[in-house]
């Protein structure tokens, strides 16, 4: 026998009962396979179905929605509002838009429940008579008695990209949620757009909070904790232990997400220093890894266009954006400008913004006129005010301006009764001593 020759230790026997063995694992299994396939629907495991709008695989054109639509056995049927329910294909991509009154109802196949709806989408206004709706989160739980079948309605427009449902069988035992952790910002902001993780803050310091933004920044890179209710902190105040959340872009702004999983007691808040800008070039500012980063840049034109400033050096150029409702006039030219980096993307292509948080992060450059600026700037021809040492002078416009640190170099006489200003950034005297 072949069998033999392979395995010629063994004796006859031996052969048999291996293959006696081999035949008893192969029913085995078998029987075991065949229990799993036809086992009641009932008894299988919960499972999620999405209707994704901006793919919309169930179609190849865009427009008025006529007729329901189907996907893995849910069933998405849909009414008019003020204006035709319809898949609308914008400059951001495709979404589906529902007006006021207009209705959405998704309907499970039969012995099924629906536990769960998410929703993401830019513009959101629904509401619903039966289970709970959290608007912050665009998440819909089931009621306490279960339901095959959900119904919203948009009061005022509703501009959706995607909706996933959580489909189970009647009884089953709520979804237990086990998410994937995030180690740092960084790792946060590399998951998928919408994916959801479990943040772990380490030292995360707060940069700044104005309205529903909360710029926060660790280690590895820095996100906008966009409208986290319950968590409540200062600029300069540290954040530490962890937070489920989504990582959502807007307009191409890194932002972490409330989530229905999203609990605020996990994170200590405790004082710390307060932020300081880190000193960029304008080009290394414009990194995506500088993103909502608290940055000073001191090698940059100040640039009007039209009615727009730009911060100018060479071919790199960020624009000057008062996201934050400041009170500033910008001067005619600047030492330095300190601010938050604020990526927006249209239509594929993203301008870096810097976006100033205190006007005291806004410094002019001081020039000082040809001529004679003993008469025309010094407020005492005696220079009491001027130390010889410091070269800070008291002067009728800029009292204590200290006007080496603005470039220039100062030189009185021992009895401090006159004093040589030379020109910018030379040995030329502007006035005669």
């Amino acid at each position: 026998m072949k069998l033999n020759n392979l395995l010629s230790a063994s004796t006859a026997g031996d052969v048999i009962t291996i293959i006696t063995n081999m035949k008893k694992i192969t029913f085995s299994f078998f029987a075991l396979l065949m229990a799993v396939l036809f086992l009641p629907s009932s008894a299988l495991a919960r499972e999620t179905v999405t209707f994704d709008f901006a793919a919309h695989p169930w179609t190849e054109t865009v427009g008025n929605i006529t007729e329901p639509i189907v996907q893995s056995e849910v069933t998405l049927t849909t009414t008019d509002g003020g204006t035709a329910t319809r898949l609308y294909s914008g400059t951001n991509g495709v979404d589906l838009r529902l007006y006021a009154d207009g209705t959405l109802n998704f309907t499970a196949p039969n012995g099924k429940v629906i536990e769960k709806i998410e929703f993401t989408g830019t513009k959101f206004a629904l509401s619903v008579e039966s289970g709970s709706l959290d608007s912050s989160t665009k998440t819909w739980t089931q009621p306490e008695t279960q339901v095959g079948s959900v119904t919203f309605t948009a009061t005022d427009k509703t501009f959706l990209t995607k909706a996933v449902l959580t489909i189970a069988a009647p009884g089953e035992a709520p979804e237990v949620v086990v998410l994937p952790t995030a180690a740092n910002i960084a790792a946060f902001k590399d998951l998928d757009t919408d994916a959801e993780a479990e943040l772990t803050l380490t030292d995360a310091k707060v940069l700044y909070v104005n309205g529903k933004d909360m710029i926060v920044e660790d280690a590895t890179g820095a996100i906008d904790f966009y409208s986290i209710i319950g968590l409540t902190a200062t600029a300069g105040q540290v954040l530490n232990g962890s937070i489920a959340g989504k990582n959502s872009l807007y307009n191409g702004l890194p932002q972490f997400a409330k989530s229905s999983n999203t609990d605020v007691a996990t994170v200590t808040v405790a004082d710390g220093d307060a932020p300081v800008a880190v000193e960029m070039t304008v080009a290394e500012a414009m990194a995506e890894t500088s993103y909502l980063k608290y940055v000073k840049l001191t090698d940059a034109t100040l640039v009007l266009d039209g009615e727009t400033y730009y911060l100018v050096n060479g071919d790199n150029k960020i624009q000057i954006y008062n996201k934050f409702k400041l009170d500033y006039t910008l001067p005619e030219a600047i030492k330095s400008i300190a601010g938050i980096i604020i990526p927006f993307t249209k239509s594929g292509t993203t301008i870096v913004e810097l976006a100033p948080i205190a006007v005291e992060d806004i410094v002019a450059k001081l020039t000082l006129p040809n001529g004679d600026v003993t008469s025309l700037l010094l407020s005492n021809p005696g220079f009491e005010a001027c130390e010889a040492n410091t070269t800070d002078l008291s002067t009728a416009e800029n009292a204590g301006v200290d006007y080496t640190e603005q470039g220039w170099k100062v030189s009185a006489s021992g009895k401090y009764s006159n004093a040589a200003v030379y020109e910018y950034g030379s040995a030329t005297i502007l006035n005669s001593v």
